[in-house]
């Protein structure tokens, strides 16, 4: 029997040159993992869960794989330069956040103010507004409104009264001994709750320094704003940075310094959501539970409120949102760097599900099995599920006791798509917890393994998987979505359709496309998300969406949408235009006599040249 932790390890010698070797140590829980003083180790098999604050890399997928499978030393070689290679292809920005202490507190009486500055004055740097009665040290305000901050924070807009002329006044006291209801105190503070605004201190005045309505217009730009006694203040429902009473420790909880790690990415080149129509794919934000999305002008991630939950970027169906521990790229080049040809399931799991199943299944042997930790599961998609089955993993076994909506609803349609074109048992199995009656049957793994072709993004990876597996079984399946489902149909009456091209614009995954000499419009279903901006941009109404689809080998390439006679310059013959789109534009300008229409037969070039030398 072993008597102490075996282990295998990635070293590197004094000549630079790497060695991979089964080791043994005394390990101690909660102690780091150290090695000899002569070697440089460069990766362990190993939990950090056990054996924090180690100097180098732990892998608990190679533990797993030496441990519980029969894998060759040659695999675990293998697997051991995949996950040195995964966590130095880690790239995010992570930093540390000093907390503004800063805090507006808004109340309706005194008292409720009183008792927070007493109580946490000594904590923060409380700025007090008052919009019901009077504090000799706080002002009280009115038309207060709020809004969130260009980039985080909160803006307070209010009016407050100003009857005092500061630069006039030279402290005479006659306002004070006029007032008859005694409202203006020794430092010229105006208690308006008393005040009847009989304008006896403005009469009286010699300087004309007190004028009773006077008000000024503030605006006061806060980290942070709490509101006291029930207060409604237009704009606070919805600001990020607002709190009450009631859910106030949620802003104390994050007082403090803390680190951000930035871990979710967007690439608004591949986004098909369009902020300046507020249309478009956001499947994101709706699956966002912490409001950690912003659509204002396109979509942006707050890293203070992301909670790493994954359900963006399983949601994302162009692969514009990336999980940067373990980005699309990154997943293709480690599966693709492994011996796993004998693999026929797949394990996905986090660290600490591994090391507990690891912990009580030490004495068996999971033939044909890969085990990969997973930080988050929850950002797996669609993608990443028919990839894997592509590689041949016939079973895939993801363990999740988080929610994971998105990742729970792309399984599912992974399966039945999968099940659709292969007429297996349900090939995908979320569980929240890993056990070995899982793991009891070994399917045959598949003999048709993908060599993936690079894309410029998920969407075409994974029109190439699907076609290849079309191309596999000769089948053809039919499918209806809704919503959610990133494929559609799309259709368009020629009659109507003028080429203008404005679909093309807005399609940012390259779906839609066009032949500008022949003024062919063509759609790609295989990579269209059904985001439906090119429906809602169309001037003429002539496309129509569906959320019906059908893995047909036409699926996979352009078909014509519509086609048009092009438009030709007289002078240079350039095709700027169709003919009927020149048409339409005549036809309404026909109406307008003021209007030479003799120019629109040029192209841009062309039509600025004949306007000059008509001029000279």
């Amino acid at each position: 029997m072993e008597k102490a932790f075996t282990t295998h390890l990635l070293i590197q010698d004094a000549e630079g040159q790497t060695h991979f070797t089964p080791a043994q140590f005394d390990l101690h829980p909660g102690q780091a993992l150290s090695a000899r003083e002569e070697e440089t180790v460069l990766l362990a098999g190993g939990f950090p869960t056990i054996s924090p604050d180690t100097s180098f890399i732990l892998s608990p997928t190679l533990q797993l794989n030496a441990d519980l499978t029969s894998a060759t030393p040659s695999q675990l070689e293998k697997i051991a330069y995949a996950e040195k290679e995964r966590e130095q292809a880690k790239q995010y920005r992570s930093y540390t956040v000093d907390t503004d202490a800063r805090l507006c507190v808004v109340a309706a009486s005194t008292a409720s103010l009183d008792r927070f500055i007493e109580t946490y004055g000594g904590l923060l740097a409380i700025e007090p507004l008052l919009i019901k009665g009077f504090h000799p040290e706080i002002p009280t305000v009115t038309d207060i409104s709020i809004s969130s901050g260009l980039h985080s924070g909160v803006a307070i807009d209010y009016a407050l009264r100003a009857p005092l002329d500061s630069s006039r006044c030279t402290y005479c006291g006659q306002c004070g001994i006029t007032c008859p209801e005694k409202c203006i105190s020794h430092s010229l503070q105006f208690d308006f709750s008393a005040c009847t605004f009989c304008k006896k201190c403005e009469e009286i005045c010699p300087q004309g320094a007190i004028e009773i309505y006077g008000m000024e217009y503030r605006q006061l730009k806060m980290p942070a704003l709490i509101i006291l006694d029930d207060c409604q203040i237009e704009g606070a429902e919805g600001c990020l940075a607002v709190y009450r009473e009631e859910n106030f420790d949620d802003y104390l909880k994050n007082l403090y310094s803390f680190q951000v790690d930035e871990i979710v990415s967007i690439n608004s080149s591949l986004c098909q959501y369009n902020a300046n129509l507020d249309r478009g794919c956001r499947l994101c934000a709706d699956a966002c539970q912490y409001e950690a999305i912003d659509l204002k002008g396109g979509v942006s991630i707050n890293p203070l409120r992301c909670e790493e939950c994954g359900d963006c970027v399983a949601a994302c169906p162009t692969g514009a949102l990336q999980y940067e521990r373990l980005t699309d790229q990154s997943l293709v080049r480690y599966i693709d760097s492994l011996d796993s040809k004998e693999s026929s399931t797949i394990v996905l799991a986090d660290a600490e599900s591994l090391h507990s199943f690891w912990w009580q299944n030490r004495d068996r042997v999971y033939h044909n099995t890969f085990f990969l930790a997973c930080d988050r599961v929850e950002f797996f998609s669609l993608f990443h599920f028919l990839y894997l089955y592509s590689q041949g993993f016939s079973r895939i076994i993801i363990t999740s006791k988080e929610s994971g909506q998105s990742m729970r609803r792309e399984a599912r349609l992974a399966n039945t798509i999968l099940t659709a074109l292969f007429a297996c048992e349900t090939p995908l199995l979320i569980s929240e917890e890993l056990e070995p009656d899982l793991l009891a049957a070994t399917p045959p793994r598949r003999d048709n393994v993908l060599s993936l072709t690079p894309g410029k993004n998920r969407r075409e990876a994974l029109a190439q998987i699907i076609q290849s597996f079309v191309q596999e079984t000769g089948e053809t399946p039919g499918f209806k979505g809704n919503q959610q489902t990133p494929f559609a149909t799309l259709s368009c009456d020629n009659e109507s359709c003028t080429q203008c091209m404005s679909c093309i614009n807005v399609c940012q995954i390259g779906a839609m496309k066009t032949e500008a000499t022949e003024m062919i419009l063509s759609h790609n279903g295989s990579i269209c998300v059904g985001c439906g901006l090119c429906v809602s941009i169309c001037p003429e109404n002539a496309l129509q969406m569906s959320r019906a689809w059908q893995f047909s080998e036409a699926f996979f390439s352009d078909r014509l949408l519509a086609a048009g006679e092009p438009m030709t310059c007289l002078r240079c013959g350039k095709v700027f235009g169709t003919r009927k789109s020149y048409e339409r534009v005549m036809s309404i300008l026909a109406s307008k006599e003021s209007v030479d229409t003799s120019h629109f037969e040029y192209c841009e070039d062309c039509r600025v040249r004949r306007i000059f030398e008509e001029q000279n």
